[in-house]
């Protein structure tokens, strides 16, 4: 996918509120991959060892793919929180989020529909505070130029969105560069054309 979409800014974002005598804590965190959003949630978990239930959910890829995903009632009736959580982050715009609701049980149940209700309530309460980042999906490139060509391919690799990520000045010039999938091609072309087929380019 080499859509840009937002991500959380932060690594890590709580909120709370009380819902008919019971407390819940929303904890957000940003998780590029499954594997970061599992610790993430066992993270969570070691901050809430008291807690009733600990729900869960994360799309850890882009926003709204179902590809990097899971979620977890841990306890409640099933359906009542992980799957009602989750549909609300697959429909934020939101990737590499994960979000995890801490209950602590205040005596009074709320009912499947409550229950629904609630963990979906707090998804978007945790998203509410969330700071966010654009993110540009993107391929890094290790290129060598020629020095004189320097100050017109800055230019136009700047007009095509390319980040020179690093710079190092020897016989040739030599930047490491972050090139958006989505420019990919026009990106090449500018390296080819504008030296004159000197360019040397290779994929990291």
């Amino acid at each position: 996918m080499s859509q840009s979409y937002c991500i959380p800014a932060v690594s890590k974002h709580c909120a709370e509120k009380r819902i008919s005598d019971s407390r819940f804590v929303v904890t957000a965190g940003h998780t590029p991959d499954p594997e970061a959003a599992r610790e993430f949630v066992s993270f969570v978990q070691q901050d809430h060892p008291h807690a009733t239930h600990n729900c869960w959910a994360f799309v850890a890829g882009p926003a709204g793919d179902s590809r990097f995903v899971g979620a977890s009632d841990d306890g409640e009736p099933a359906g009542t929180a992980g799957a009602p959580m989750l549909q609300t982050l697959l429909c934020s715009g939101v990737g590499e989020l994960t979000m995890v609701v801490s209950r602590y049980f205040g005596g009074t149940k709320l009912g499947t529909g409550g229950l629904v209700r609630a963990y979906t309530s707090l998804v978007q309460l945790g998203l509410r505070g969330l700071g966010l980042h654009h993110y540009v999906p993107g391929v890094l490139w290790h290129v060598l130029v020629p020095h004189h060509c320097a100050g017109v391919l800055r230019h136009r690799l700047g007009v095509l969105g390319v980040d020179i990520v690093d710079e190092h000045f020897g016989v040739d010039l030599e930047w490491r560069l972050k090139c958006p999938l989505a420019k990919r091609d026009a990106v090449w072309e500018c390296l080819y054309t504008l030296t004159q087929g000197l360019a040397v380019v290779e994929e990291e």
